[in-house]
């Protein structure tokens, strides 16, 4: 079901890797910057609608926002600075099958291609379809079919709010939330 690129679904031999359960916070990015290892984001939250033409549509950057964002995932970083910021925890970007094995789940080669396409999870936390308590989604208001701040959060939520969200390896926000970088 997915777009033409992600097709055809296929085994991929992956290492072992270690990958963090949580997003980074915008407190952990803070601490990157502070200690001269990381540069702050260009884009930052500016207390105005981001799109006039929607109203009040919500702030979407973190970084420089309301002390309640510290707790939020860091966004508005490119992934130079992303790469930055493992490298100065000791770690890396994943790569992308290692980002959506840590998301989906996945076989070992012991698997056929039949038991694997049975597995095969949609989304972090199985194949039923999004609900608010599975991940902070931005959608499409069915009613006025405009985009605007789907679940009602206006904004990001906090890293880790959502435990029902969380992928088979036990990982959170790997759906809604922020885009991560591979």
């Amino acid at each position: 079901g997915g777009a033409a690129d992600q097709k055809p679904m296929h085994k991929v031999d992956l290492d072992s890797y270690k990958i963090d359960i949580h997003e980074v916070t915008v407190a952990k990015y803070k601490a990157c910057v502070d200690a001269g290892k990381c540069t702050a984001p260009k884009k930052q939250y500016e207390n105005k609608p981001s799109n006039p033409t929607l109203g009040s549509f919500p702030k979407l950057y973190n970084w420089n926002g309301p002390a309640d964002r510290i707790n939020h995932p860091i966004n508005g970083i490119d992934w130079t600075q992303a790469k930055k910021y493992c490298e100065s925890v000791g770690g890396r970007l994943p790569t992308e099958a290692e980002w959506e094995k840590a998301a989906r789940g996945g076989c070992d080669a012991s698997q056929s291609d039949e038991d694997c396409k049975k597995l095969a999870r949609l989304y972090p936390w199985g194949s039923a379809y999004p609900k608010c308590y599975h991940a902070v989604m931005v959608g499409t208001d069915p009613k006025t079919k405009v985009n605007g701040s789907g679940c009602g959060k206006g904004s990001t939520g906090p890293v880790g709010s959502l435990p029902d969200g969380k992928s088979l390896y036990g990982l959170f926000d790997m759906a809604g939330n922020v885009q991560e970088w591979v």
